[in-house]
């Protein structure tokens, strides 16, 4: 996929109706629903994040899509891999200029050349009790990654044509203890694990541009 390819592509992704939660539950963990069901017990009012999955051509001019691995840190999200974004802050004007800063401030992609193409379906993330608002976005150009070394141990930079030959997978694990071990789906992508919420999201945007395909 190139540019013009992409370019071309997002009047037809604006007007499509958006997969959803069904999509997102293609790579949902089978705990997820008791998992929830935990969090609103637990915890009151969500609090609320928004992320960005950008869209841009590589050095070899093909559309891809970044990812950052978060640093290691006291909380539920240390080393995990996920899009830019963060929480929303009061300063921000709505949940789209609170994922526009973020991705500044974590990966130095400067807000004014950031295009949005559309937001895409919400979802709730138990352990840190946020409701994400993903963006799907575009920029024309290689942006010139500053990585915030702070939050941010690396970037995965994934060619969308790549992505969307790419099947679920499943690994073993136990996400909430004195529980079964179960079959968590994920997504291999540039040799890494992308599971959870990141792998959800991703899941509606793959099928969202699959509509499209052949």
């Amino acid at each position: 996929m190139t540019l013009v390819d992409l370019q071309d592509l997002i009047p037809k992704l604006q007007q499509l109706h958006l997969p959803g939660t069904a999509a997102q539950n293609h790579m949902a963990p089978p705990s997820r629903a008791r998992y929830v069901a935990m969090a609103q017990r637990h915890f009151d009012e969500p609090k609320q994040a928004a992320v960005l999955l950008l869209l841009y051509p590589n050095q070899f001019s093909k559309i891809c899509f970044a990812l950052i691995r978060r640093n290691q840190y006291p909380g539920a999200h240390s080393g995990q891999i996920g899009f830019p974004g963060g929480k929303i802050e009061k300063s921000d004007a709505s949940s789209w200029a609170a994922a526009l800063r973020e991705t500044q401030e974590e990966i130095g992609v400067v807000q004014h050349q950031i295009n949005l193409v559309r937001p895409l379906t919400s979802l709730y993330i138990p352990p840190s009790n946020f409701n994400v608002a993903p963006y799907l976005a575009w920029t024309s150009e290689h942006p010139k990654f500053k990585l915030n070394s702070k939050e941010v141990a690396g970037l995965i930079e994934v060619p969308v044509r790549d992505f969307l030959r790419c099947k679920p997978q499943c690994y073993q694990d136990q996400l909430i203890q004195n529980e079964a071990v179960e079959e968590i789906p994920y997504y291999e992508l540039q040799n890494q694990r992308v599971w959870g919420a990141t792998a959800m999201m991703l899941s509606e945007f793959q099928q969202l541009m699959l509509a499209f395909e052949g």
